[in-house]
């Protein structure tokens, strides 16, 4: 072992976000993610998540299909402070294992061993609004160029608390008018009975850098553009690269070739697949949703599908 301080420009955990929702997902391998933690010594029962194995999926002609599994396809965590969230369950598993984190402190990468860091640059953006719901835990993802230029939005209920959110990878003006706008599709199409609660944001930033390890330093998650381009997620990445980086500081592999080969495989895949997407417009959003669901019918695994 070794002594493990972590420096955290915010005042808490999770302090970066506004209990938003997020989801963690299950098919860029043929393990469960939650079984992986296990096997890397970290708990998932430190905070709430609740698994899905079907979606709504909305083509841009608002027709509804359902792409489904049959084990788990994606969890949806919530991020923030409050002690459920998973930014939180990750800092009680930090100090459990004798870890010390330093609030409201600013370090330069190159005083440090990892570097996580959140963007720097916004490659993407997404605008949401959290709302209490009568609604039943639901997840819907739709494909609409009008509503989310070159990108997608959603709807996510958990416990009677809903989100729905727009992401734009294309720049725009007034990008408030697409959240409206989304949001008038969703309480159109699902008895909602919404109660706005606030409206949140957020930014992520994609790049293929050369390397992760950059003068003995470990670049992991968001901070070496580990995640996915094309449908946004970004945790899984972010926990396999932060435990291979972990294990490299420990002598007990190189984080370089490990990277290379378990996720930049993905995420190259996904980066070309998103620079596709982001010039398909409706005819093409619409080719690509009744593919998914020729998929489902030919493999009987509807969101395997998310991993092309």
């Amino acid at each position: 072992g070794r002594e493990v301080h972590v420096h955290e420009i915010r005042s808490d955990s999770g302090a970066r976000f506004d209990g938003d929702f997020q989801g963690i997902e299950n098919w860029t391998s043929g393990s469960d993610f939650f079984d992986e933690m296990r096997e890397w010594g970290l708990d998932p029962d430190e905070f709430k998540s609740d698994a899905f194995d079907v979606i709504d999926l909305v083509h841009p002609d608002d027709e509804i299909t359902q792409p489904r599994t049959s084990g788990v396809a994606f969890r949806v965590v919530e991020r923030g402070t409050a002690g459920h969230c998973i930014d939180q369950g990750f800092k009680q598993m930090a100090l459990n294992a004798g870890a010390e984190i330093h609030y409201d402190t600013r370090r330069e990468p190159g005083d440090c061993h990892i570097v996580a860091a959140g963007p720097k640059e916004s490659s993407a953006v997404a605008f949401g609004e959290i709302f209490h719901t009568d609604h039943p835990n639901h997840v819907t993802f739709q494909l609409n160029d009008k509503l989310a230029p070159g990108a997608y939005s959603y709807l996510i209920i958990i416990d009677g608390i809903g989100l729905i959110c727009t992401c734009l990878w294309r720049q725009q003006k007034k990008t408030s008018r697409y959240l409206n706008e989304t949001i008038a599709w969703y309480e159109q199409h699902y008895d909602l009975n919404r109660r706005p609660i606030k409206r949140v944001g957020g930014k992520g930033d994609f790049s293929l850098p050369d390397k992760y390890v950059h003068e003995g330093r470990y670049y992991v998650g968001e901070a070496g553009g580990l995640q996915d381009f094309m449908w946004g997620f970004g945790m899984r990445y972010a926990v396999t690269s932060g435990v291979l980086a972990a294990r490299a500081v420990l002598g007990e592999c190189d984080y370089e070739n490990e990277v290379r080969k378990r996720l930049v495989p993905l995420v190259r895949a996904s980066a070309i697949n998103r620079f596709m997407m982001n010039r398909v417009g409706n005819r093409g959003f619409k080719m690509v949703a009744n593919h998914w669901m020729r998929d489902q019918r030919r493999k009987g695994d509807g969101l395997a599908f998310m991993r092309w």
